[in-house]
C-alpha cells in the first residue's frame, strides 16, 4: 500500500510539473501570438515621422508586446528621445496600440561651440543636436557668452522671447518658412528667405507685416536683395525693394 500511494504521489507530482509546463507554453504562446503588436496609431507628432516614432516605441522583442509597452510607458522608466517631451501608449486592442506624442515646445535655435542649442518660448534650452530640425528657424543677432542645457539663455534683454514668440507664432500661423530670423540691437526683427531678406522693424503691427509679406514672397522668387517693411501697415502699405545683382 505504501508503495502504491508513494507512486501515486509522484505521478500526482509529475502531472503537475506537466500541467504547469503546458499552462505556461499556452501562456506564452498567447503572449507571443496575441500581444504582438501588429498596428500603431501615431499622434502628435510634427519633428519626427510616424515610421519614426514607431521605430523608437515599437522596436524588437519585448517591446513588440502591447501589454509590456503598456506597462512599460505607464510604470517604469523609459529612455529620452530628443524633442521629445512624453510617450503615452495607449492600449486598444491586443494587437493595436495609439502613440501620443508631446514634443518639446521648440520656437528656435542658436549655434554655440558647433552645435545647435534649441529654446523654448521662455528661452530656455531644451536640446542640444548636431543636425537642423526641419522648420525650426536660427535665431541670430542674440548675445551671451555661455549656453547651459536646461537652463535660461543668458542674453542682457530677455524681452527679446516674447518677440521670437510672436513673430515664429505668426508665421506657422501664416504657413511661411524663413530659414533665419535675425534681432538688431533695438530688437528689431529681419528675416531671410534663399536671396532676400526682409526688415520688419521693430516688434509693432507684426500681424500686418506678415499677412502683406506672404503675398509678396512669391513674386521674389528668383531675386536677390532686401525687402523694407519697418513702415508697414495696413493703411500705408509702405514697401521698397533694394534689387541685388
Amino acid at each position: 500500500m505504501k508503495n502504491r500511494s508513494k507512486k501515486n504521489a509522484n505521478s500526482f507530482k509529475w502531472l503537475l510539473v506537466l500541467l504547469i509546463i503546458l499552462l505556461l507554453s499556452a501562456s506564452l504562446f498567447i503572449l507571443r501570438n496575441i500581444f504582438t503588436v501588429t498596428s500603431v496609431i501615431v499622434e502628435g507628432n510634427e519633428h519626427y515621422t510616424e515610421e519614426e516614432i514607431k521605430s523608437f516605441v515599437v522596436s524588437d522583442g519585448l517591446n513588440q508586446n502591447s501589454l509590456y509597452l503598456f506597462f512599460k510607458y505607464h510604470y517604469l522608466h523609459t529612455e529620452e528621445i530628443p524633442f521629445i517631451d512624453t510617450i503615452e501608449v495607449e492600449y486598444r486592442k491586443p494587437d493595436e496600440l495609439k502613440i501620443t506624442v508631446y514634443e518639446k515646445d521648440i520656437v528656435g535655435y542658436v549655434t554655440y561651440l558647433g552645435n545647435y542649442m534649441y529654446f523654448d518660448k521662455d528661452g530656455i534650452i531644451v536640446e542640444s543636436s548636431t543636425t537642423v530640425l526641419d522648420g525650426v528657424p536660427k535665431i541670430s543677432g542674440l548675445q551671451y557668452d555661455h549656453i547651459i542645457l536646461h537652463e535660461k539663455l543668458p542674453v542682457a534683454r530677455t524681452d527679446v522671447f516674447r518677440s521670437i514668440l510672436n513673430i515664429t507664432r505668426l508665421l506657422k500661423k501664416h504657413e511661411i518658412n524663413t530659414t533665419q530670423i535675425a534681432f538688431g540691437d533695438a530688437m528689431e526683427i529681419t528675416l531671410y528667405f534663399d536671396n532676400v531678406k526682409i526688415l520688419l522693424g521693430e516688434d509693432d503691427n507684426l500681424e500686418e507685416k506678415v499677412v502683406g509679406m506672404k503675398s509678396i514672397i512669391p513674386k521674389l522668387a528668383g531675386l536677390k536683395g532686401t525687402l523694407h517693411m519697418e513702415n508697414y501697415d495696413e493703411n500705408t502699405k509702405n514697401i521698397t525693394f533694394e534689387k541685388e545683382e
